[in-house]
């Protein structure tokens, strides 16, 4: 069995006032394996340092150098956390800029929905009308537009397929897991 160092991430759906989120793995690191996470600040921001905190919020790694990467995309700054020294197993959160990785409720921006595809097992699940999700390794949780709660295993989650909100001749857009 492979060791992982599971950090608890956020998802890459954010709120139109968010400030920065930390983008990560989801999927977890291997202890020895180069770990870069980065922060995406919807303002410009200055961001110098960051730290890592086990379950109970101690810091276990850092203060270490956060690493300016100027804009991208909807990004108004960015930086890079390169905390590949830090090698502990376990569940951990990072923490830069006010901002952490530890897997709060993301909504979707208003009047779009996601659908998410499952497979385990050979069986198939659609969850539509998605609305927010959270994610707590291993585990994404999925708020439909009815309210509904679906907790499915991240791994088993191979695409996931956004809707233009009803937008005349709006398109749909799909990202596929590999």
């Amino acid at each position: 069995m492979i060791a992982v160092l599971a950090l608890a991430a956020t998802v890459a759906v954010q709120p139109d006032t968010a400030r920065s989120h930390i983008r990560i793995n989801q999927l977890g690191y291997r202890p020895d394996a180069v770990k870069v996470a980065v922060v995406c600040s919807l303002e410009p921001a200055d961001i110098r340092s960051f730290e890592v905190r086990d379950a109970a919020g101690n810091r276990v790694f850092g203060p270490a150098p956060a690493r300016s990467s100027g804009s991208f995309a909807a990004c108004a700054s960015t930086h890079r956390l390169d905390f590949s020294e830090f090698q502990t197993e376990g569940t951990h959160t990072l923490v830069a800029g006010g901002a952490t990785s530890d897997g709060e409720w993301e909504q979707l921006p208003e009047g779009r929905t996601a659908t998410l595809h499952v497979a385990c097992s050979g069986v198939g699940l659609s969850v539509a009308r998605v609305t927010s999700v959270k994610f707590v390794s291993p585990l994404l949780h999925a708020r439909t537009s009815r309210d509904e709660l679906f907790v499915v295993a991240s791994a088993d989650v191979f695409a996931c397929a956004f809707d233009a909100g009803g937008v005349t001749g709006g398109r749909k857009a799909g990202v596929v897991a590999g």
